[in-house]
Parts: structure tokens; sequence; C-alpha cells
């Protein structure tokens, strides 16, 4: 009875609002993962693009969009698959519906290899720590053409399928542009439900209301999905969304052989998982002469996304206070950031000018919405002092010492994701 009452609701309310972009509330407030996978490559024109996007606005703004129930995010792929927005990444719907603009996506222009796109679903969208367990996980593909490797396509979009997601798939264009064969190959089944084909891109609104509806009928997977697991076969933690850490220590007082175990503890935690460098920008404050001397301002590595910069900031480490580098690490993040997270290592008890200066940036961070971890090494690290410098009852880490860093990195992924 309850499912007919929801399905009821669902069709009243897409009836009431169909063909409008008007704040909806779909499907009884029903929780699902919905992905968006857009196509953005050369044959697509600029102006069919503009469309692609105002139609994904559409279906999202009749989803009731938060933190509870639905989670939605976007990647657009051509020659390379780019993750717009994560899923869950934004939870209320009127910023969704202002980060989805053809000023804010990338048009790319490309090739259509919708078969990474596809892999990028599986990889690095639908994973514990970013999907949702027990609720319904969709993905709608976009595309207007044939895939570069169709065979790859269709082996990716069974790996997808063969993990509990429903995909939805719109072919846009003619059967002359269109493989209706791998359109088929994409959805799930029965594909009458699930595939759409039409004629140009000026058809889509006519199938908003409908896509919407069926997909609100999806019902929740059951089935927990594998964990993450890295090399070594341990289960690890996965950023829920892209987060922007500034890592912060003291070099002149740790030496640079000590400096070298946080920056390896950085760089395993980067390579802990294939996909992880997606997800994260690293920038470290080491408060030495090199952050000068390097070209990087006041970053030993600014603003990395890959295992190799960071290994260059170890390769160029060379022989302030903490109050300073806690100035220098809330100064250097991205005021557009959303997820800003930030890790001080401390190895001694400070004294009372430098605690007091240091809890008053502190408070700064707190009032920028920067999550504020310390991690302490060694026998002379005061707790108490360091667990007052963070902005969370449980964002205080401590290891003997620096060559055991590594040991907590499992419960710091943990807590940041």
């Amino acid at each position: 009875m309850m499912d007919l009452y929801v399905l009821l609701l669902c069709t009243l309310q897409l009836l009431k609002h169909a063909g409008g972009d008007s704040d909806v509330q779909a499907c009884g407030g029903k929780a699902a993962d919905i992905m968006f996978v857009l196509d953005t490559s050369g044959s697509i024109s600029y102006e069919d693009f503009r469309k692609e996007i105002n139609f994904t606005r559409g279906v999202i703004s009749i989803f009731d969009v938060s933190a509870e129930r639905t989670h939605v995010g976007v990647i657009s792929f051509s020659t390379k698959v780019i993750e717009e927005m994560g899923l869950g990444e934004i939870k209320n719907k009127d910023e969704v519906l202002e980060r989805l603009t053809s000023s804010n996506i990338r048009y790319q222009g490309g090739g259509t290899h919708t078969g990474d796109a596809l892999h990028s679903l599986w990889t690095d969208v639908f994973i514990p720590g970013v999907m949702r367990p027990e609720v319904s996980h969709i993905a709608i593909v976009l595309t207007d053409g044939m895939s570069y490797d169709m065979a790859k396509t269709k082996a990716e979009a069974m790996e997808v399928k063969g993990r509990g997601i429903t995909v939805f798939v719109i072919g846009i264009g003619s059967n002359m542009s269109v493989d209706t064969q791998e359109l088929t190959d994409i959805a799930s089944e029965p594909t009458k439900n699930y595939m759409f084909q039409i004629a140009n891109f000026d058809v889509l609104n006519s199938i908003k209301s409908e896509l919407a509806f069926k997909a609100c009928k999806q019902p929740p997977v059951t089935t927990p999905a594998p964990p993450v697991m890295n090399d070594n076969g341990d289960i690890v933690c996965v950023p829920k969304a892209a987060l922007n850490l500034v890592f912060g220590f003291d070099i002149t007082a740790i030496g640079t052989e000590n400096a070298k175990f946080i920056l390896q503890f950085i760089h395993t935690m980067f390579a802990e998982l294939p996909k992880m460098s997606k997800r994260m920008t690293v920038s470290v404050i080491s408060g030495g002469e090199c952050d000068v001397q390097n070209g990087r301002g006041d970053a030993l590595i600014d603003n990395a996304h890959s295992t190799d910069e960071i290994d260059h900031g170890l390769k160029s480490l060379s022989t302030k206070a903490s109050n300073s580098i806690m100035k220098k690490m809330r100064l250097k993040f991205d005021r557009r950031a959303r997820n800003k997270v930030g890790f001080l290592f401390l190895d001694k008890t400070l004294r009372n000018l430098e605690l007091s200066q240091a809890e008053k940036e502190q408070k700064y961070a707190a009032f920028k919405k920067i999550d504020l971890y310390v991690i302490g090494v060694g026998d002379r690290v005061n707790k108490t002092q360091a667990e007052s410098l963070t902005t969370g009852g449980h964002n205080y880490f401590h290891v003997d010492r620096y060559e055991s860093i590594n040991d907590v990195r499992g419960k710091v992924l943990c807590a940041i994701s």
C-alpha cells in the first residue's frame, strides 16, 4: 500500500509541475544517489551543450535534494572524464543549480570516450564512503554518438550494472549517429524502461518528467558494495567529496629527515587509492627557507594533484613558530573550496605566548570553516594544548615517533571522509 501511495504522489507532483524547473519535492522524499554523465564531445555544438545542461538542471529540480534524501553529482566526458560535481558534494538544491551552468561545466569538444566515463562510475563515484548504502544508485547517461571504443563501453556498462547501479541512457540523434545496440548495452533491463532515443536536443525537455518519474521508482540497493581496499588488502575510507588539504610543520625545528616522514605520509595518503588524487588538493607549509626559494611563495607543495608533485617536494627539502605556520595554512586555503581540512604537526609543548597566539589562529580557522587536525609526535607534546588547537573533539592523533606517522593514516582518512 505504501508503495502505491508513493507512486501516486510522484505521479501527481510530476503532472502538476511538468515542463517547469520549479522546486518540486518528488517521490515523497525518497532517498537516492543519482549521477549524471554528460557527453561534451566535439559532435555536440555549444548551443546543444547548453540545452544538455539545462535539461540536467530541470531533472534535478524535480528531486528533493538534501543531506537525508536525494544526492546528485555530475561528470562530463569527451576525451577526458571530468568530475564536475561529486556525488553528494552539495546537498542544497539551490546551490546545486547554481553550480550547474554552462559557464561552470567545461565544454571539451573531443572524442566520445563513453567507456571511460562508465569506468569512472564504479571506480570513483559509486564506492563506499561516497555512495550511501541501502538507497537507490542511479546513473543517467546522455550521449549523441557512437563511443570511441564500443567493446570497452559494453564491458564497463556490464561492470556498472553488475554492482547494482541502475543505468538510464539517452541517445540523442538519428540512427546514423547513435548506435541503438550500444544504447541497449548501456541501459539497464528491460531496456524499454531505461533507454530513450530522441531526434535532437530540442526534444530533451519532453522526456524530463518521464525520466524523473522512472528514476524515483527504483528500489534501494540491498546488496552491500565491496569495501575499498589498498594494495595490502586493508579496508580504507574514501573522502565523500573533493577536499582542499593543507599540512603544516616547522621544518627548522623537526629537521629535514623527520619532514621527509611527513611528506611520505602525505604521499601514501594520495597513493592509497588509484583515483584519490581526483578528490584531493594538497599544499604543504613547512616554515622553512625553501618555501620562499622554490618559487611557491609560502608553500613547499602548492595545490598538488598527484604523487609526482609531492615527490618533487620531497626532493626539494632543505635545512617559525606554530601560530605563524597556522596563519600561513589558513591563508593558503582556496576561499571558494567547500571542504577545507588542515593538519598541524607538533612535537613539543608550546610556551604560553606561542600557545595563546596559536589558539587565536584556531578561532580564525573555525570561523573560516576549516576542519583543523593536530598530529602529535613524541612524548614532549602536551595533549591538552594540542587538542585546544583542533576544531573538533576527535581531531587529535598521536604517534610515538615520526617513523610511525603512517600508523594513523587509516584513522586520518576515516576522520576526513
